[in-house]
Parts: structure tokens; C-alpha cells; sequence
């Protein structure tokens, strides 16, 4: 059975008519949104306490063990002897709540609810619904990012803190490859910003804890715990608009990560943000498996829409297509070794390729001598390992014989 992502029809920034009646009752931000924030839940700590302990009773033993139990090894046990029944300590349980709680008090105020519509504020045609980060408050404003999807298709955003005040939000920028954003509003009423981790310090089976507005507002700042099930892994995911798909890098967590989740952080044992959530897989039988962002790669991607709108990439200048996808006519066209079976056969080179002297039917198979086998991975050592104004070394195939270039890298404004 095929694995299908999704981010957002589970979290689509078009809701259905269904679930827009369902939620809005008619489709005006208007007339129907005070009637919810009148009932916001505050989430007090005794509350907090509840939501732990049902997402333990999900989650299973595996967390605790993994924060409460350090001393309690893996031993092999024999075929014909039970392993022995070890008691939890007295308290540890409690500990461990605790420091959920005070984790999730610490962020709870930075994390807000991100409300986007098409027409204006009298009249919503559409509504997308997702949660945020506040992470900066500078010079009266406070900047916060959500995940681009949310707010993509919105000609109105409006942000909704955890008191219920309703704010209007400018977009300050938004990238759809890396499925990020940043909205801005007026700080008045605004105590914090969240803290960030550093996301190249997680391990497996560490604390993670999720916390966005999953279901729309009436589910606002809800809690759901789990652990780290990998810190780092390279997925293959549709952009934003879903134009196309990219390489991205992502933490794996059995966190439930739900409808409305995205934009909302996910954290540590310590109240610092570590993900900035996004996705999870949407596939029958499957469960436990959702994705965040790591936010050392949110920082930079968020600072440059905040201060540019968008994101500065380098520009190869090539259009190209994979190699494997070739009929075989094509390919023997190519002239190729027979040992070359991956690469990018150049369709068309612009500048700043062009003028390193590339041009159609070259076979790219090397960048700065590290293999590259299809766009998608051209574009991932572009974006991770360059910048505007970089050399870069390109080993190609022309009629046979192999060659190397040197580009220097432009800008891709407007590509």
C-alpha cells in the first residue's frame, strides 16, 4: 500500500464545506468568531495534569522509561525464565508530570492560533486554520511563525492569542518549499516569546510534547506527549502549493499531531522549542508517525522571511531532467558510459550555467565531487550547502567524455 503524506486536508488550509459549517456555522470571522473565544478554554495546570495522563495511557510506558528509568537496563533473558516485574519508584511518575506541566506553562503563552481566509473581514469565503510560535517581540510587534500552508491561500489572517483577543496578522513572508511562514502583529497583550532549543542535540527516545489548536479553536492549546522516534530523517514531500516535492529534514515523533497542529511547537522537557510541527502520514493501519521541522533549520529560513519576504536561494541555471527516467532511445542518444546509469541530463542552461560553459544534453553526475542522482538531490545540496555568490563544481558527461565546470552560484529571485 502506498504511503501518502498529508499535511493539511487533515491539515488543508481549504477547509470543507462540511467542516467550515461544522466550525463557523456560515463563514463570517466576523459574526461567529466571538461566540467561540467567549468559551476559549484556558488550560490550567490541573488540566494539563489530566491531558499527560490520557496521552500516557496512548502513548504507553515507553516515555517514562525513557526519562524515569536511566538505570534500568536491557537484560537478555532465558527462553524459560520470566523477566522479573521491577516496581516504579515511588513519585517518579508524578516527577515526570511535573516537568511536563511546567514545560508546557512555560510555552503556553507563545503559542497562538492562526486563522486565514479569502474575501475580507466582513465576509470569508474560505478559512485555513492552524496554530503559531510567537518568537520575537521587538520595537511594539511581535513576529510569529506558522507553517505556509496554513496561510497560503488567505487574503485575511488573523491571530488569536490564548486569552482570546483576536489580532489582525501582515505577512511578512512565506517559502513553499520549506513549508514556512511568518506573520506579524501589534505586541500589546503579549508577554512572551517561546524559546528556542537546538534541535542537533535530540536523541531517540527523548520527551517530546506537542502543543497547537488540533480541531479548531475549541481544542486550543492542547497537549499530547510522546518521545523523539528519530531526531533526523530526509523525507521526500510535496511543497506547500504542491507544485512539486523536495527533500526535507525532519523529527519523526509519536506525538499525535493532528488537524490544526500545524504551526504549533513541539518541545522538550525544558519548554524550548524544537520543531516547529508540519505533517504527519496518512495511511490506514499507521499511527505514531508525525513530523516537525527541526528549528535550527526554521531559524535561518525565518529570520530571512522576516527581514526579505522571502527565502535567498542560489540559482544553478539549469533545467534538467533525471537521467533514470530516460527511455532507453534517449539515453543511448547520450552517449553514455555504460557504468553511468543516474544523473541530470541538462534540458535547457541559463545563466550563471550557461556562461560556466554548460549546455543541453550534458549528463550532470557530480556536484563539488559528490554524487547527485536526480533534481531532487541537486536541489537539497544547493539549498543546504550554498549560498548566492558560491563556486560550484559541476562534473558532467558530453558525448562521453567526462568534464568538470565551474559556476558561480546567483540568486533565484523570481525562478
Amino acid at each position: 500500500m502506498a504511503m501518502r503524506w498529508f499535511r493539511d486536508d487533515f491539515y488543508s488550509p481549504r477547509l470543507s464545506r462540511r467542516a467550515r459549517r461544522e466550525l463557523l456555522g456560515g463563514g463570517s470571522f466576523k459574526r461567529r468568531w466571538p461566540e467561540w473565544l467567549g468559551s476559549l478554554p484556558f488550560v490550567s495546570a490541573a488540566a494539563l495534569m489530566s491531558i499527560v495522563c490520557a496521552a500516557f495511557v496512548l502513548v504507553g510506558a515507553g516515555i517514562a522509561l525513557a526519562v524515569v528509568k536511566p538505570w534500568q537496563a536491557a537484560t537478555q533473558q532465558q527462553a524459560d525464565q520470566p523477566a522479573p516485574t521491577q516496581a516504579m519508584p515511588e513519585g517518579g511518575m508524578s516527577m515526570l508530570h511535573e516537568l511536563i506541566v511546567e514545560a508546557v506553562e512555560k510555552v503556553n503563552p507563545s503559542i497562538v492560533t492562526i486563522l486565514s481566509g479569502i474575501g475580507d473581514a466582513d465576509s470569508v469565503m474560505e478559512l485555513g486554520m492552524g496554530s503559531g510560535v510567537i518568537y520575537e517581540i521587538r520595537d511594539g510587534r511581535a513576529r510569529i511563525v506558522t507553517n505556509m500552508h496554513v496561510i497560503d491561500e488567505g487574503t485575511v489572517v488573523e491571530v488569536v492569542l490564548p486569552s482570546g483577543e483576536r489580532k489582525k496578522a501582515d505577512i511578512l513572508g512565506g517559502d513553499v518549499l520549506s513549508d514556512l511562514a511568518v506573520v506579524e502583529v501589534d505586541a500589546s497583550g503579549i508577554k512572551q516569546a517561546a524559546e528556542f532549543g537546538d534541535s542537533s542535540k535530540l536523541k531517540a527516545g527523548q520527551a517530546a510534547i506537542a502543543i497547537g489548536n488540533p480541531l479548531g479553536l475549541n481544542y486550543a492549546l492542547s497537549v499530547t506527549a510522546g518521545i523523539i522516534s528519530s531526531p533526523q530523517l530526509t523525507i521526500r514531500m510535496p511543497a506547500a502549493n504542491g507544485s512539486t516535492e523536495s527533500l526535507v529534514d525532519v523529527i519523526q515523533t509519536d506525538a499525535a499531531i493532528n488537524w490544526g497542529n500545524s504551526g504549533g511547537a513541539l518541545i522538550d522537557l525544558q519548554g524550548r522549542v524544537i520543531g516547529i510541527n508540519s505533517m504527519k502520514v496518512a495511511q490506514s493501519g499507521v499511527e505514531g508517525l508525525g513530523f516537525a521541522l527541526p528549528i535550527n533549520e526554521v531559524r535561518p529560513i525565518v529570520q530571512m522571511l522576516a527581514e526579505e519576504g522571502r527565502v535567498l536561494r542560489p540559482l544553478m541555471g539549469v533545467r534538467t531532467q533525471d537521467l533514470g527516467l530516460l527511455p532507453s532511445e534517449e539515453r543511448a542518444r547520450l552517449n553514455l558510459p555504460d557504468h553511468v546509469h543516474t544523473g541530470l541530463v541538462i534540458v535547457e542552461a541559463s545563466a550563471p550555467a550557461s556562461h560556466a560553459g554548460l549546455q543541453a544534453d550534458d549528463v550532470i553526475v557530480q556536484l563539488d565531487h559528490q554524487p547527485v542522482r536526480d533534481f531532487l538531490e541537486l536541489r537539497k545540496y544547493l539549498y543546504d550547502n550554498k549560498t548566492i555568490g558560491d563556486t560550484l563544481e559541476v562534473t558532467y558527461y558530453r558525448n562521453g567524455k567526462k568534464q568538470t565546470a565551474t559556476i558561480t552560484l546567483a540568486d533565484n529571485a523570481g525562478q
